[in-house]
């Protein structure tokens, strides 16, 4: 490792080898950066091969970084993302564009005229933001959930499936029910009817997601790329459905649908985009779901506590999440503190035009990293216990959520317009568990609280170690018989 001043700038920069080496151990080399300049946390740039990675840590500059739209480009990256996806590279060129005709059925979802993809970002955040198409999906997404923890699921959970053995993986039991929630919440029954693989299937992509958005060759990437493609198969069979038999589809998907069809969009490119809104809107909460159940599993106060949240807001054994999510103060305060321990993915911008930030200069053509990691380790903001968990942290001090340094969700204008709905669908599963089961931890073994998984690059929420999981065991409570 090569520490320098790059002249003009202000920066020190710090080189860290080739790309793929920088990717598989960058938590430790930007925690190195972080050390040499003396935990300032001032910007710094790492030289990754031929790329300028400007890393910026400082709450300050991490708000300044998100206001600078102008000079500092997300639609780079987004296009990107799409590519990683598989889109046809000549849709997506054509989907950035803004429609030169516009015919009367496609004035009906884009009464502005806007990009295909502007539309579809437009969309998602309707669909996604407190009104009343977030209202439908946060219905269908509840009655879908509870529907989910039938047996089959419960039998893909089950550690041991003999002997009437009621001691579950919880890993699996989130990852089953929840995704299972999201595909009927979105897609209606379609899709789990044309393929009784597309969870598994799922799984894997996501599992091993980062070898596309870190650019693997092929020849290293299978474990994506066989999953990715049976997927698009199963989406492009959804997209080439006639509407009748998808009139189960949420708002957005029915949306999003007539507008690839009036621009003209190739199949494949129609199902990446499918999938790819499948995959933001569910690939974090499994693992937040996970993280905020283990922490109250593990801790029997806690559990107590929450399950007194919990119990006010079933009415009639009828949830009423958004009540839930008003009043629980305890679990409100794990579910952040939950976050701030295992978010892990960096928020990217292209700089377009040379800029400062506080005062450094960053380059154009540089790429800025946003470590959400190294944002919520800050012992200037989180401080000297930042390392334990606190599930009062947040309710004892009411602007951390609002706070620069937390950025589970992103910022600017990416940030994510699922995060409400993430956040009710994590209270959602909490509640059923707690209200509707007996849950505890099982005396199968002895139990450790997970580590996180730091093998592999983090997109959003980080999991649990691969050989890490919780066992649980799981019986109807009375108030469910």
């Amino acid at each position: 490792m090569v520490r320098v001043s790059e002249p003009g700038t202000g920066l020190t920069s710090v080189s860290s080898g080739h790309g793929l080496g920088f990717f598989k151990s960058s938590h430790n080399l930007i925690e190195k950066g972080l050390e040499y300049i003396g935990r300032t946390y001032e910007p710094f740039a790492l030289q990754v091969g031929p790329e300028t990675l400007y890393i910026v840590t400082a709450p300050k500059d991490v708000a300044e970084v998100f206001k600078k739209a102008d000079v500092l480009g997300w639609d780079g990256h987004l296009n990107q993302i799409f590519l990683n996806f598989g889109m046809n590279p000549k849709s997506l060129e054509q989907a950035w564009l803004k429609p030169n005709q516009v015919n009367a059925r496609y004035l009906q979802v884009n009464p502005q005229q806007l990009s295909l993809i502007r539309l579809v970002e437009r969309i998602y955040a309707q669909q996604l933001l407190p009104g009343a198409h977030m209202d439908e999906i946060r219905a269908s997404f509840g009655i879908a959930l509870q529907a989910a923890f039938r047996s089959h699921n419960l039998e893909i959970s089950r550690i041991k499936p003999v002997n009437g053995s009621r001691i579950f993986s919880l890993r699996t039991l989130c990852q089953y029910t929840l995704l299972e929630a999201g595909i009927y919440s979105f897609f209606g029954a379609s899709v789990m009817q044309m393929d009784k693989n597309i969870i598994p299937n799922l799984l894997a992509f996501t599992e091993n997601a980062w070898m596309l958005f870190y650019g693997l060759p092929s020849s290293l990437a299978s474990a994506v790329l066989n999953p990715q493609n049976r997927v698009l198969k199963t989406f492009q069979r959804f997209a080439d459905l006639p509407e009748v038999l998808r009139r189960d589809q949420s708002w957005s998907i029915q949306q999003v649908l007539v507008a690839q069809e009036c621009v003209g969009m190739d199949l494949r490119s129609k199902a990446c985009m499918l999938a790819m809104i499948l995959w933001a809107a569910n690939s974090n909460v499994n693992n937040a779901s996970f993280w905020v159940l283990a922490r109250i599993l593990f801790d029997e106060q806690l559990r107590e506590a929450v399950k007194r949240e919990v119990d006010v807001a079933w009415q009639s054994e009828s949830l009423d999440v958004k009540f839930l999510c008003a009043n629980s103060p305890v679990l409100d305060g794990t579910f952040h503190e939950c976050l701030r321990l295992s978010a892990g993915a960096m928020m990217g911008r292209k700089v377009l035009k040379t800029t400062r930030i506080g005062d450094k200069v960053l380059k154009a053509g540089g790429t800025v990293l946003i470590p959400s990691r190294q944002l919520h380790s800050n012992a200037n903001v989180w401080g000297s216990d930042l390392h334990q968990f606190s599930e009062t942290r947040f309710t004892r001090n009411g602007t951390l959520a609002r706070h620069s340094s937390y950025r589970p969700f992103g910022g600017g204008v990416s940030l994510c317009p699922g995060r409400k709905l993430a956040r009710e669908q994590v209270f959602t599963i909490v509640a059923i568990l707690i209200h509707r089961f007996n849950v505890r931890m099982s005396q199968d073994k002895k139990q450790e609280f997970p580590r996180l998984n730091v093998s592999t690059p983090a997109l959003g929420v980080t999991g649990p170690a691969k050989d890490m999981d919780i066992h649980v065991e799981l019986f109807h409570s009375e108030k469910s018989a």
